[in-house]
């Protein structure tokens, strides 16, 4: 498998020393059971003072992948419930609102020796994507954000922010469609070696930035003091439940202190004309976002023509939402 082992390998090790002193809750396991059509994939990065390559090959990218269609997947499902959505967790999303109590630290097992747990070929990239364990996958989610990404936005020379990347899927979009520089935050470490390594495999990495949030409690802005961005994406978990170990990041925000996050503090970090673009496939989440936004100065473009009361509570993929602060007077 071809690669930059040197280059991955130091941001192996810049990870590996940030996250030692992360704190994260005990994983018990998904409260759901797995995909029937995981692939079961299993090989290990190696040790990152030597080199970063899978001791086994990924399967190659089939030559018949459709390049124009960025929902094709080995993995493809359409999940029509919270239960479905949850088999592709593994997932993160920047978010706080676990008790520290309940915390403990993250397991000695080294972080630059990681079994990944699927290979996944999705258009437009060359290269199959990698799945690390705890990290999120279900790309029908973003199916319509996408698609907006390599057709409508302008991502020419743009700054972006991602929230919650998971295995990096949009950040990688982001980057192809041209943007000069990708911010990604997660609070997985997982996720945060999981983004850095399918950039660098893709030969993007010199344009990524990926960092990780340094406590439960603290906000994904917290990085971010003095920076602004033209677009902040975020496909933040949809559903106002506890968590209970670290792939439900992905799924779960507890009280939507994370939506709260994202309406009041992306704001401070956008550029003149800077947009927030949020995906949401739980309509509850939609009702609380659409109550609370305009409170905060934000206007809203719905990118979906679903009729809302048509959808169950919670669907793939999710509605696209489009914010901008409106003038001020």
């Amino acid at each position: 498998m071809p690669g930059r082992s040197g280059s991955f390998s130091i941001l192996l090790a810049l990870v590996g020393v940030t996250t030692l002193g992360l704190v994260v809750l005990l994983a018990r396991g998904s409260r759901r059971s797995p995909r029937a059509n995981d692939l079961s994939i299993s090989t290990h990065i190696s040790d990152a003072q030597s080199s970063t390559q899978p001791s086994s090959q990924p399967p190659s990218s089939p030559a018949t992948s459709p390049a124009t269609s960025p929902t094709h997947s080995t993995t493809h499902s359409t999940p029509p419930s919270s239960a479905n959505r949850a088999a592709g967790a593994g997932g993160s999303s920047g978010q706080s609102g676990l008790s520290q109590s309940a915390a403990v630290p993250v397991p000695a097992k080294s972080l630059t020796d990681i079994e990944v747990k699927d290979w996944h070929t999705l258009a437009p990239f060359e290269l199959p994507l990698a799945q690390l364990p705890t990290v999120f996958w279900e790309p029908d989610d973003t199916v319509t954000l996408r698609a907006w990404i390599a057709a409508e936005a302008d991502m020419k020379g743009k700054r972006v922010l991602e929230i919650g990347p998971g295995t990096g899927l949009v950040s990688l979009c982001c980057l192809q469609a041209g943007a000069d520089q990708v911010v990604a935050v997660d609070i997985n470490p997982y996720a945060v070696i999981n983004t850095s390594y399918n950039a660098d495999r893709l030969g993007l990495v010199e344009r990524l930035d990926v960092r990780q949030v340094a406590s439960l409690d603290a906000s994904p802005f917290a990085l971010m003091e003095g920076e602004d961005f033209d677009y902040i994406i975020s496909n933040p978990p949809w559903e106002d439940e506890p968590v209970e170990s670290l792939d439900q990041y992905a799924l779960y925000d507890p009280g939507m202190r994370l939506c709260q996050s994202l309406l009041a503090e992306s704001r401070n970090h956008l550029k003149p004309g800077g947009k927030l673009i949020l995906v949401y496939g739980a309509r509850t989440a939609l009702t609380t976002l659409e109550t609370r936004a305009p409170q905060l100065g934000w206007q809203i473009r719905i990118l979906d023509a679903r009729p809302r009361d048509q959808l169950p509570e919670v669907f793939v993929p999710g509605v696209m939402l489009e914010l901008r602060q409106r003038p001020r007077t």
